[in-house]
């Protein structure tokens, strides 16, 4: 599994909500928000890969939008 798959199946527990809450935080929103970073990050690798001829750099773009999926 990749970065963004790992975060999307974090369901934080009810304890920690509670602290990240007592202190300001938002844990589920946080945890979504990381996703939809990860996901931009996605595309905008895969925008990249699709202008590069094949390559090291092509396989190192492709082998990191692997990971963060």
């Amino acid at each position: 599994m990749g970065v963004r798959t790992n975060l999307l199946g974090i369901t934080p527990l009810a304890a920690e909500t509670q602290t990240c809450a007592n202190n300001g935080q938002d844990l589920p929103g946080m945890l979504n928000f990381a996703a939809e970073k990860v996901a931009d990050a996605i595309q905008v690798l895969n925008a990249i890969a699709d202008f590069l001829p094949a390559g090291s750099n092509l396989t190192a773009i492709n082998s990191a939008i692997t990971s963060l999926t």
